[in-house]
């Protein structure tokens, strides 16, 4: 069996830089510490012109054996909502593939997430999508963490990233929440996921959302209400991105007390789900290797395939390489 391999430069974090949209005419910052093996990323996003900051390092290590990348942070002391940041890798063919986590509302403790990579996006060359492409993980050669499209000042603690074949996420804090500061969370939530699912970014969305129900579902002395409905929104999480974030975002405004229309597969009566039948459900499919909290009749399949560019798009890819190219040497 493959040991973990670290991709973060060991205690002393080396090999990282800074890249930020000032490249590209942009106005954000970003800057980057290292103490007691903690590597810190902090800096300002602003959407004047840009909106995104990262830092980034190169490795030779061969991640052919592994199942994905293990992330260790702290998470905010206190926040007003969960923040959404993205790990990348850029592989031979110069494309960066993605996969975005959640730093959420807590208590300053570390955490640790598994982005598996069959759960990276199709590749990504200077800000554009090519659904043809695929991450190939043996070829992988840099790792970069970015802050995308979230306005204000951002802080990211870092103590580790290795690849893994498997690794259990760690629990989520379980906070004291009055039913109003819930509404509050899903409040701030909504508001800094909404735009970000506009441009495009609906994964950012969709992990800001979960990680507000999930605070909320671990949390203390709100009514039950609140919890169960946080819980069956929660149900949705293996489904498609956008089909998800929906069904996330109807939980929420049910959490506001607010109506909205919905697509035919966010409806029906699975909102009235209660953490106690997903307990059982989740038990259930662990004896039984198979279950869902979720009638399939319910929640009908969409499907994920998107536009194959053609052969123009191919074209213009293949100049935007060669121009890549041309600025390294």
């Amino acid at each position: 069996m493959a040991l973990p391999v670290a991709l973060d430069g060991g205690t002393e974090k080396e090999g990282w830089s800074v890249v930020i949209d000032g490249v590209m005419g942009g106005k954000s910052t970003g800057a980057m510490t290292t103490e007691d093996g903690v590597l810190q990323f902090t800096g300002n996003i602003n959407l004047d012109g840009g909106g995104f900051s990262s830092i980034r390092r190169s490795f030779s290590e061969d991640l052919g054996p592994y199942a994905g990348i293990a992330i260790e942070f702290e998470t905010q002391q206190g926040g007003t909502h969960p923040i959404a940041w993205e790990l990348q890798l850029e592989d031979n063919s110069w494309f960066n593939y993605g996969l975005a986590f959640a730093n959420p509302v807590s208590d300053g403790r570390k955490m640790k997430v598994f982005l598996p990579f069959s759960k990276f996006g199709t590749g990504r060359i200077m800000g554009n999508k090519w659904s043809s492409r695929t991450l190939d993980v043996s070829s992988a050669r840099s790792v970069m963490i970015y802050m995308l499209f979230q306005e204000g000042d951002f802080k990211l603690r870092v103590h580790n990233i290795e690849a893994r074949r498997a690794m259990e996420p760690s629990p989520v804090a379980a906070l004291e929440l009055s039913d109003s500061r819930a509404r509050e969370l899903v409040e701030n939530a909504i508001t800094t996921g909404a735009p970000l699912y506009d441009q495009g970014y609906e994964v950012h969305c969709a992990v800001i959302y979960e990680s507000a129900l999930e605070t909320i579902r671990a949390g203390t002395g709100m009514s039950e209400k609140m919890r169960d409905l946080a819980c069956a929104g929660l149900a949705w999480g293996e489904k498609p991105t956008q089909e998800r974030a929906w069904a996330y975002r109807r939980a929420m405004n049910e959490i506001l007390g607010k109506q909205a229309r919905y697509t035919e597969s966010i409806q029906g009566s699975w909102i009235n789900g209660t953490c106690e039948a997903q307990d059982m459900n989740t038990a259930s499919a662990q004896d039984m290797d198979t279950a869902s909290p979720i009638s399939i009749k319910e929640v009908p399949k969409l499907s994920t395939d998107g536009p194959v560019p053609n052969g123009a798009d191919t074209f213009v890819a293949v100049l935007i390489i060669l121009f890549m190219i041309f600025l390294k040497f």
